[in-house]
């Protein structure tokens, strides 16, 4: 499957990825995950729908929303002066999803620095290795329901209305690029003040977690900042990232020191 379809999950929590292989072989009625991949390997089209299985994104707007108040006093007000004076400042959202959660740091993000500034001097690089949800993302258009979380206010405010879609305002969205990128396997977005890497680290084992954080260290900037999610702790990794609010789960990057980080 990693050679016919380029993904590969060696570094991915062995159990998350049995419970998501047995609940698609429970759907097709197939009693054990042997079988299942007997019937994987005879029936190429499956592919698509064990992947389908596999990328669940389970995203939202404003997911957590006491968090994101306090990311913006926090982490976004710190950049605010820079964005002002036209500095540039780059934002890397890994494991994007549909970009629920992009188009919410986008408006946080408004509120906080300003049109203006953010078009003049910020980019927002946001990634996922699925590339549906990636193409879900680009467009920014979702239905009502899906915008339940979003207050009204906002909704109108960034949203335009057509058909049975809102779509997130053009202007705003061109500061966001979205592309497809493996964040176990590629190499990782540099130079960023900012990382939000909410519930994806989760779904790594713990070898492949450390990896992954060495290269967000290594990405980002003295002084910046990761943002992961409730359930997820950088507490483990202290050489690489101090904790600036835990409840938050919004951490800094450690500085290196002179004997360097050990991969």
């Amino acid at each position: 499957m990693a050679a016919r379809h380029g993904f590969d999950f060696g570094g991915y929590r062995r159990s998350s990825l049995e419970r998501r292989i047995r609940s698609r072989a429970d759907a097709l009625g197939i009693p054990d995950i042997s079988a299942y991949l007997d019937y994987l390997r005879t029936r190429p089209a499956e592919a698509t729908a064990l992947l389908d299985t596999l990328f669940v994104h389970v995203t939202s707007f404003f997911r957590d929303p006491e968090v994101w108040t306090t990311l913006a006093r926090l982490s976004l007000l710190a950049l605010r002066c820079r964005a002002r004076d036209g500095d540039a400042i780059r934002i890397w959202n890994p494991g994007c999803a549909t970009g629920e959660e992009t188009y919410t740091l986008l408006m946080v993000l408004e509120k906080v620095i300003g049109a203006d500034a953010m078009r003049r001097g910020v980019r927002i690089i946001a990634t996922d290795i699925d590339a549906r949800a990636i193409a879900v993302a680009n467009r920014g258009a979702y239905r009502a329901d899906q915008l339940a979380s979003v207050p009204p206010t906002l909704r109108d405010t960034y949203f335009r209305f057509s058909g049975s879609e809102y779509t997130f305002r053009s202007d705003l969205r061109d500061v966001v690029h979205f592309h497809t990128h493996d964040l176990v396997h590629s190499a990782p977005v540099p130079d960023v003040d900012l990382v939000i890497c909410r519930n994806t680290l989760m779904y790594f084992d713990s070898d492949t977690r450390r990896r992954v954080l060495l290269g967000i260290h290594r990405a980002a900037r003295p002084g910046g900042h990761i943002f992961v999610g409730r359930t997820e702790s950088l507490l483990a990794h202290t050489d690489r990232f101090r904790p600036v609010d835990y409840a938050a789960r919004i951490f800094e990057r450690a500085p290196v020191s002179s004997g360097g980080i050990a991969g």
